[in-house]
């Protein structure tokens, strides 16, 4: 709940933000709504991918966004997260994940509106350390598949989008944790087909 909050909170910042620097805007040629410029860095929220798979939510992650000609679209992306856990016996859990990605999409342009096309790939990790039992959670998955947005331009720097996917996982656990006698190694393999959707806010230079 914390964190839903707080992804809300910053949702409600940056569209107040991106809003009235459209509405300050409006005196432009609407040329510069026909055009996107070249760079751009973003932030993209969305809900967790591989979620249940493991014990904490994937940050949401920023944008790195080259367009071409407004015909092509090539997006890196990244998220981390880590977090410490210190309980009441001494004993402390540890967790940390990252999650990196590429789109690559085609762009087609309907006066103020961007329609995105394309494919995405990600690669998630994390790792979960819990000292109370000795036990060390290892998750690696990748994700790829078809995905199709749609981007507002507000002016010449801001836009607000959003973005479905349709998304084939594979992931691989490991867990291993002592028991009286020895310790246990734990693999297992999980195939998965999904839906997601995505907001996306950027900022192009």
């Amino acid at each position: 709940m914390k964190t839903l909050a707080k992804n809300l909170s910053i949702v409600v910042i940056f569209t107040t933000f991106f809003c009235s620097n459209s509405i300050c805007q409006t005196s432009e040629s609407q040329d510069e709504y026909h055009k996107l410029r070249t760079f751009g860095i973003g932030i993209n929220f969305k809900p967790d991918v591989f979620e249940g798979y493991y014990y904490y939510e994937t940050p949401s992650q920023f944008l790195f966004t080259l367009n071409i000609k407004d015909k092509l679209r090539i997006e890196p992306e990244f998220g981390f997260s880590s977090t410490s856990h210190l309980r009441d016996s001494g004993s402390e859990d540890d967790f940390s994940s990252n999650n990196i990605g590429i789109g690559i999409y085609g762009l087609k342009n309907i006066n103020q509106i961007f329609i995105t096309y394309g494919i995405k790939y990600n690669r998630f990790s994390s790792i979960t350390d819990r000292e109370n039992i000795n036990n060390r959670y290892e998750n690696k998955a990748y994700g790829i598949g078809p995905s199709f947005g749609v981007e507002y331009i507000l002016g010449k720097h801001f836009s607000v989008g959003t973005e479905f996917n349709v998304i084939y996982m594979h992931r691989k656990e490991k867990n291993d944790y002592d028991t009286r006698d020895n310790i246990v190694d734990d693999e297992s393999e999980y195939k998965q087909w999904s839906t997601i959707a995505g907001l996306q806010f950027r900022f192009y230079f």
